[in-house]
């Protein structure tokens, strides 16, 4: 009988050991981001231009915190802008939160350094940069 529950819960442990709740995706560019919703998801907003990519994003399903980092095209950094200002994102001088998990395919430090624009909307953050778009929220 301990043998029947020693092996009932090492099976329940190892099910339970591989339900992550954090994902990372990536995709080449947007067409296949589209393809697989993406945006529709709500993981990023749909800010980037149709030659964007590649696009690489990670989330926390169990709390929405959410980050992501896109290549831009030439000429993006202004859609981008334009796009976000549209969304309710304004410009910040402040210093950013930190991002919300260490899973995110960026550093903080790189999105700061690139000498790119940062806007923020509530509990989101975005830096636009001459050819990169970095993403990230908070629960």
């Amino acid at each position: 009988m301990q043998r029947v529950i020693l092996a009932v819960l090492s099976v329940l442990t190892l099910a339970c050991g591989s339900l992550d709740e954090f994902q990372v995706n990536s995709y080449p560019t947007l067409d296949a981001a589209r393809a697989d919703r993406l945006f529709e998801r709500g993981w990023i907003p749909d800010v980037l231009p149709r030659e964007s990519g590649p696009i690489v994003e990670a989330h926390d399903l169990d709390t929405n915190a959410r980050c992501s980092k896109s290549g831009l095209p030439p000429g993006g950094f202004a859609d981008v802008s334009e796009a976000l200002v549209a969304l309710g994102f304004r410009p910040s001088s402040r210093q950013p939160e930190p991002l919300p998990f260490a899973k995110c395919p960026f550093l903080l430090e790189e999105a700061m350094s690139s000498g790119a624009s940062l806007l923020v909307a509530p509990g989101e953050h975005a830096v636009v940069a001459e050819r990169t778009f970095y993403f990230w929220s908070h629960p």
